[in-house]
């Protein structure tokens, strides 16, 4: 195993970690690029708009 490939590796492990956090589970078949798409939209949805400084628009 190469060098690059374990640290491919690592960054797709910590993105499944922080998936898991907001209960999205059984991320196993999906790339790289799909899981950070799917953690931006959990880290989207996680916002609570009423609070005051999430007023800004």
């Amino acid at each position: 195993m190469k060098t690059y490939e374990t640290h491919d590796e690592m960054k797709r492990t910590h993105v499944i970690e922080q998936l898991e956090k907001f209960g999205s589970y059984n991320n196993d078949h999906y790339t790289y690029q799909e899981l950070k798409i799917k953690l931006a939209a959990a880290r989207a949805m996680d916002i609570d708009i009423t609070h005051d400084d999430n007023k800004f628009f």
